[in-house]
């Protein structure tokens, strides 16, 4: 029972460690394809306070949306399966869905540190190359 718990831990452990990887590129990528916007709120005098805070904020966006989402999926995906196949028990306590929820804001505000140090070091004269 002991090494079945470990194991369990193990994967919960490697799944979030996958899931915040992929949080994270994705912020990554999106923050990047913005670029020249930021860019260009730098080349307009905005401080660089206000052009980070833009950054994090669309990845608190995006990582609230995923979590909301996240979490109505799951919801609606144990009605559906204990509905098809009532002999599978789909409950999940209070306590461990906060921690989830929890867990997966602490890892999406950590992935936007990432791009946001990227948009830190835009330069803004990128706007007006052609």
């Amino acid at each position: 029972d002991r090494r079945r718990r470990v194991g369990r831990g193990a994967g919960v452990g490697i799944a979030c460690a996958v899931g915040g990887t992929i949080v994270g590129l994705t912020l990554y990528t999106v923050t990047m394809e913005r670029r020249e916007e930021y860019g260009l709120m730098k080349a307009l005098g905005l401080p660089d306070r206000a052009v980070l805070g833009a950054a994090f904020a669309q990845g608190g966006i995006a990582t609230g949306a995923g979590v909301v989402l996240g979490l109505v999926l799951g919801w609606v995906s144990s009605i559906v399966i204990s509905l098809v196949e009532p002999r599978f028990v789909t409950t999940m306590p209070t306590w461990l869905t906060i921690g989830v929820a929890l867990g997966a804001v602490v890892a999406g505000g950590l992935a936007s540190m990432i791009p946001v140090r990227a948009v830190a070091r835009i330069d803004p004269a990128l706007v007006f190359r052609v």
